[in-house]
């Protein structure tokens, strides 16, 4: 019984570990789907995109972080992920596009369900996707 007991959470860790990536990983593919809807666009292009970030049993969302600073490197055409376990994950659009939020940091949240707004711009020559929260 003492063996079983290590045995059993060990495997339940593994299982909420994949079941938390999967999750997160459609969320960000329908994510990616609309951001490519959003560049066959004009400037001025906008969609939506529901996305569910939960996690399972002992292992959830620690952040999601979406583009970076336009004047960054690498971050601003990166999707990134973290959960709780260590586990990360990264995403780009294909080919690399920039990607920034509003106040132009990037966008960073938890665990949960969002509804994000996605939009092209053009700013200081740049052309570029902003995302936010819809409200």
């Amino acid at each position: 019984m003492s063996l079983a007991v290590p045995i059993f959470f060990s495997a339940y860790g593994d299982l909420s570990e994949d079941l938390t990536e999967g999750v997160v990983t459609r969320s960000i593919e329908r994510m990616i789907s609309a951001m490519e809807d959003v560049l066959s666009g004009d400037i001025g292009s906008v969609s939506y995109v529901d996305i569910d970030l939960d996690g399972f049993g002992s292992c959830s969302m620690d952040e999601l972080n979406i583009g970076g600073s336009l004047s960054e490197g690498v971050g601003r055409y990166l999707i990134q992920y973290s959960l709780t376990t260590g586990s990360t994950g990264k995403f780009a659009l294909d080919p690399p596009f920039p990607i920034t939020s509003e106040d132009g940091s990037g966008l960073t949240i938890g665990g949960g369900s969002y509804r994000i707004r996605i939009k092209r711009s053009m700013d200081d020559g740049q052309d570029h996707l902003v995302v936010s929260l819809a409200e």
